[in-house]
């Protein structure tokens, strides 16, 4: 085979074996490299933590927005549960055709926008995620208590899917 080099195979190997799990320090062993930073200029070929995270995350169940189970409490208390769960899973259904978030889920992302509308009719202009984060805590997270919370995430999604 023309234009193939045993060296060529080395790097097959080296990123067969990322590909399979094995961590930089036992590829830099089995392929003797003077150093593991050698192996890494494979990095991006390995997993990032991130990616293992989410992962793991998601394995356990806990990629439930906290504003899902917050709302849910409150519809539930107001003895509403089954109206939100059918209009939640109506929300779900067509958020996750309109938003395509490069992290997290659909949901997350319309809820964060949501936040931030609030955020800013409120009068904030700091527009930084801890300041979002300052804002939801220092009310105690009453939105996700309040009636319309549900109907204005339905109206913001309508929006955005017909804007």
């Amino acid at each position: 085979m023309q234009g193939i080099r045993i060296h060529n195979m080395r790097h097959s190997h080296v990123s067969l074996l990322i590909k399979i799990s094995f961590s930089a320090l036992a590829i830099a062993e089995r392929m003797s490299h003077e150093a593991v930073g050698i192996t890494y200029r494979y990095a991006h070929l390995f997993p990032t933590k991130q990616d293992e995270m989410a992962a793991a995350l998601d394995r356990a169940g806990a990629n439930r927005m906290p504003c899902e189970n917050s709302v849910s409490k409150h519809f539930s208390i107001e003895g509403c549960k089954d109206e939100f769960v059918a209009r939640w899973k109506v929300l779900e259904e067509t958020v996750n055709l309109v938003l395509k978030p490069t992290s997290g889920t659909p949901l997350d992302e319309l809820f964060i926008r949501y936040m931030y509308y609030r955020h800013a009719k409120k009068g904030f202009r700091d527009a930084t995620i801890k300041s979002l984060r300052d804002f939801c805590s220092n009310n105690s997270y009453e939105i996700q208590r309040e009636d319309a919370t549900l109907d204005d995430l339905g109206s913001l999604l309508n929006f955005l899917e017909t804007g």
